[in-house]
Order: structure tokens, then C-alpha cells, then sequence
């Protein structure tokens, strides 16, 4: 068995929908494009998300055998044709208690590269959105944790 495992923390609460009033308070068009009444879901639902996201992303060895751990929210939009795109961090949070050296900084962009890899690695598998019966784009935040277990 192996000896890493990646765990998708806060899968229901943190795999959601982004609220347009978080990003734009006074913009009611804006609004309305975030705010659609039917959001993409990935094709055979949540589990099925997180069993391709747990099967495709893979620990990079350097960061894990220094011991590098990381909670990385990945914010993206699958578009009304389908694509997946506009992906990047939106946050990390740090679960190790290694310094925070230059070294350690490139480890933790190795595991922000490997989740968006896997992340745009989702396309095609997403039923997409609508909004009045028209395909819709739809805005997500995603947690992937890198853990060593």
C-alpha cells in the first residue's frame, strides 16, 4: 500500500459554487453571470470527482521526502462549452511545520502545479451549467491536500 495518500479535505463544504457578492459587491450584471440557477457537476457526481482527482494527482517526490504539506484551494470555471479553465491557487495554508525556505517555496509550487495539471485534467467530464435553459459558465473552488500519511 502506499505510503502517501491524498486526502481531498472539506470535499462537500469546500466544492462549491464561488457567490458572485464575495468578489463583486455593486455589479448586478456581473451578478447575475455568476449566479446561474443550474452549476456544472462533474459527470457520475461529487464521489466520482474525488475518486479521479485521488486517482490522477500525484505527490511530487521532492516535496514529500522533505516533508512538505499543503491545503491548496483551486479556483476555476467550467465554461458553457465545457472547458475548464481560468485555473489557479486561490489560497494555500501551510500543515507542516518546515521553514518557510526558498527551497520549500519551490517544492510548494511543484504541488500547486500538480493540482492545477489535474485539475484542468477534469475536462470533458463536467455536465455544464445552465441559466434560463442556456448553457451557463460555472465557478468552483476546489481543496486538494497534499498530506504524507
Amino acid at each position: 500500500m502506499k505510503k502517501l495518500l491524498f486526502i481531498l479535505a472539506i470535499f462537500f463544504i469546500g466544492f462549491q459554487n464561488i457567490s458572485a457578492q464575495e468578489n463583486v459587491e455593486n455589479n448586478d450584471t456581473i451578478k447575475k453571470n455568476f449566479r446561474i440557477e443550474k452549476t456544472a457537476t462533474f459527470k457520475g457526481g461529487d464521489k466520482k470527482l474525488m475518486n479521479f482527482i485521488e486517482s490522477q494527482l500525484v505527490y511530487p517526490k521532492e516535496a514529500s521526502k522533505m516533508g512538505v504539506q499543503q491545503k491548496l484551494f483551486i479556483k476555476f470555471v467550467v465554461f458553457k462549452d465545457g472547458i475548464v479553465g481560468d485555473i489557479e491557487v486561490e489560497k494555500t495554508i501551510k500543515i507542516d511545520k518546515l521553514s518557510n525556505s526558498e527551497k520549500y517555496q519551490k517544492m510548494v509550487e511543484l504541488l500547486k502545479e500538480e493540482a492545477i495539471r489535474v485539475i484542468k485534467a477534469t475536462e470533458g467530464k463536467w455536465k455544464v451549467g445552465t441559466d434560463k435553459g442556456e448553457p451557463a459558465d460555472s465557478h468552483f473552488i476546489l481543496p486538494v491536500c497534499f498530506v504524507i500519511q
